[in-house]
């Protein structure tokens, strides 16, 4: 368990508008693994560029825990902890969201 109250989740403007919509966000690796892969906020460059690279319109959301409706577990992943939601994320959890921009190198350099 980590002691940080937000926890990070990197989403399209599309799939983020989608969701609120719903109320609920969902995410493939729900069904597939059973939980929902979220971020600390240090690892969100990372995610970034590995895993949304061709994503024009990335937004990070930040999400309060205290308001998450699902369990959340930090469990181990790429040699550090990782938030993964075990449940569909209820979107009023969502306190913020941020654009996110490439730099000139073509890379997100995500710092907040």
């Amino acid at each position: 368990m980590n002691d940080t109250p937000y926890i990070y989740l990197l989403s399209s403007a599309t799939d983020y508008k989608n969701a609120l919509d719903k109320k609920t966000l969902s995410r493939p690796s729900l069904h597939t693994e059973g939980f929902i892969h979220a971020s600390p906020k240090d690892q969100l460059t990372r995610v970034a560029n590995k895993h949304y690279p061709k994503v024009e319109d990335l937004l990070i959301l930040e999400v309060d825990c205290n308001k998450v409706e699902a369990e959340i577990k930090w469990e181990p992943a790429a040699d550090s902890l990782y938030p993964h939601i075990y449940g569909e994320l209820n979107t009023d959890s969502i306190v913020k969201t941020l654009p996110v921009f490439k730099h000139d190198d073509g890379l997100f350099h995500i710092s907040f």
